[in-house]
């Protein structure tokens, strides 16, 4: 006669398994499990959930293990702990790109500190910019932090690792807040354009390009003056379209805007309002993926992305435009509003920063770059006197 299997059972046409766990008040509890199609299956994930059980809810793994197979289990466990998709695609990008390639074939607990540090080095040499090298860290670090709860990973030897610091690695130009003199300049070159829009609510508002292409019609109040900034357009690379997600640091926030910008896009709601009364498809519907609530659109209704402004920007500097990048649109909203004398913590929250750090740190750096540049006129300025 058969032996009957230990923990597992059939339940119509398939398995079920069960195990016994920690009695509470004197009471048994079992765990169960059904679904699996031969007792096979019900065994193998028997053994597992007892195993994570015992754990502390992490399935332990093999100390052979290598780089490139845990991070397999690092990108799903970031799905599990609700990372949004635009972070999960950019770390998995980052392993793909770099982490993978460089550390792979090491088993996970042989990378140690003065491998990362050949690891950084190697890139630093190769020209990466820092911003890159520091993202690479950053992955990697996360990727140890979950290793240490598996218990495979004893120290984090990304952690303290920083950047190299010195021009070969700092190629791209740093942001930067522009002058009056220039914005104007931009608004005029930019009149008419669907760029106007972009360069108005960057320099009035200050929000970020990823926030500005996410604005409905819904979020402006008029009457009081008042934009609401609840959510940011993210770009799905797998699928090649958008989605939407609450702002960096889900920094949802209600800002004034001064009149300029409230004229401007009431004035453009307008204008949009005509277009598509006039300029819709034959059959009098809107084409499909098209939709006029959103304020960032071309005349038939067609939503404008972030790539597509960062591409317009490059057309148009190729025929004399003068070129801006809309994050210094940014800083120098931020930059405007603190020279003004208003309190740097309304200016943390109207521009959703993660911390007042944040605020401090990005003006400290923007008017010491201004000193600078205006300490080099200087020369010039004296130019004309005679030494005695």
């Amino acid at each position: 006669m058969p032996k009957k299997p230990t923990g597992v059972r059939k339940r119509g046409n398939t398995w079920q398994y069960y195990f016994d766990k920690a009695s509470i008040d004197g009471k048994r509890q079992t765990e169960y499990k059904s679904g699996f199609k031969t007792q096979k299956e019900a065994e193998t994930a028997r053994a597992e959930a007892i195993a994570k059980y015992n754990n502390g809810g992490f399935v332990p793994l093999n100390n052979d293990i290598s780089f490139a197979d845990f991070s397999k289990i690092f990108v799903k466990e970031l799905s599990e702990n609700r990372y949004t998709l635009a972070t999960i695609t950019s770390y998995k990008a980052a392993l793909n790109a770099c982490l993978i390639p460089e550390l792979g074939g090491y088993k996970l607990i042989n990378i140690n500190r003065s491998i990362v540090n050949q690891f950084v080095n190697k890139l630093h040499n190769r020209g990466l910019s820092k911003s890159t090298i520091r993202l690479y860290i950053c992955v990697g670090s996360k990727c140890f932090e979950v290793a240490k709860q598996h218990k495979i990973a004893v120290d984090n030897p990304f952690k303290g690792v920083t950047a190299p610091d010195n021009s070969l690695v700092n190629k791209g130009r740093p942001h930067q807040a522009y002058s009056d003199d220039y914005i104007n300049q931009l608004l005029s070159a930019y009149k008419g354009d669907k760029l106007e829009a972009v360069l108005m609510i960057g320099y009035y508002a200050g929000l970020r390009i990823s926030e500005t292409c996410a604005l409905t019609w819904d979020d402006i109040d008029f009457e009081n003056k008042i934009m609401t900034v609840n959510k940011q357009m993210e770009h799905n690379e797998q699928l090649k379209t958008f989605y939407f997600a609450p702002p960096k640091y889900n920094s949802v926030r209600q800002i004034e805007i001064p009149t300029i910008l409230c004229d401007f896009l009431f004035d453009l709601k307008q204008a949009q309002t005509k277009a598509q009364k006039y300029k819709l498809n034959p059959d009098r519907s809107i084409a499909e993926g098209n939709d006029f609530s959103f304020i960032l659109t071309n005349w038939h209704g067609k939503i404008v992305c972030k790539r597509y402004v960062i591409t317009r920007i490059r057309q148009l500097k190729k025929k004399g435009y003068p070129a801006f990048k809309p994050h210094d649109l940014r800083h120098t909203h931020c930059t405007k509003l603190i020279d003004s004398g208003i309190n740097m913590q309304y200016v943390q929250q109207r521009l959703g920063h993660k911390s007042l750090k944040v605020t401090l740190d990005i003006y400290t750096h923007l008017t010491a770059t201004r000193r600078k540049t205006e300490a080099s006129k200087l020369d010039s300025a004296f130019s004309g006197m005679t030494s005695f």
